[in-house]
């Protein structure tokens, strides 16, 4: 495991890869702006090995860029590496939240029963469903987002985590490799199945098969608590924090 400093850069070298498999990328003054080639929209990131500040007016002409060719108006970044963007944001008029970031600290759990691997060619659409419920949006699936996580399964760039109950899908997660770095990214449980555990069982499951996959470094970002605290069950620990800005209403 890495640690301090080096974590921070192994993540963010991390970030800056993990887009490319999916987006094409330009250089707008101090971002890298990646621009999907599929149904997944993405954000723009600080350049890697960025060493300056950004100001207001780089935070202007990247939102122009983005509206000219009609991507979302989205940056995400590591404030222990950037720490000037968050006030160029906002006097910009975008909003910035904030996530706990959190490193798996092992050791790694036994492989939860209920949770199965999607293998490829196996039908994606219980899991995506399941996942969109999960998160509150309606269960009706898109033809080419189910074909984009179809085909990120068959070139293993997506790992997909299923648990089951009664032969029902109650929760989903996912994860995202690159080299011996990946992401937890997804998690969800459908609404009359939460609080029972089964969010931490799928977690753990990512996680087994990351490692068993040559993963060293396991990483999520928690949007709030409650979530903190299913992943410091799952055995991740707070490391830092990851911010994200939108466009202002």
């Amino acid at each position: 495991m890495t640690h301090g400093d080096g974590l921070t850069l192994l993540i963010e070298q991390y970030l800056d890869a993990a887009p490319r498999i999916g987006a094409d990328v330009e250089q707008v003054g101090p971002f890298s702006l990646f621009v999907g080639r599929g149904p997944w929209d993405y954000y723009a990131r600080p350049r890697l090995g960025l060493a300056t500040a950004v100001d207001a007016d780089d935070v202007r002409r990247l939102i122009a860029r983005q509206h000219e060719i009609d991507v979302p108006t989205e940056i995400e970044w590591q404030p222990a590496l950037t720490p000037s963007l968050a006030g160029a944001c906002e006097a910009a008029g975008m909003i910035v939240h904030r996530f706990t970031l959190m490193v798996h600290g092992g050791p790694v759990s036994p492989w939860p029963s209920e949770v199965t691997m999607t293998a490829p060619g196996e039908d994606v659409g219980p899991a995506l469903s399941a996942q969109q419920r999960g998160f509150g949006a309606a269960s009706t699936l898109d033809p080419a987002t189910v074909e984009n996580l179809r085909d990120r399964i068959e070139a293993g760039t997506t790992r997909v985590a299923v648990a089951r109950r009664d032969g029902r899908v109650v929760s989903v997660g996912m994860h995202q490799p690159v080299a011996a770095v990946s992401e937890v990214v997804g998690v969800a449980t459908v609404a009359e199945h939460r609080r029972t555990g089964w969010g931490t069982r799928v977690t753990q499951a990512l996680v087994r098969d990351a490692h068993d996959r040559g993963a060293s470094t396991v990483f999520l970002s928690a949007a709030g608590d409650a979530e903190v605290r299913v992943y410091e069950g799952a055995g991740f620990r707070r490391v830092g924090d990851v911010a994200a800005a939108e466009a202002g209403r």
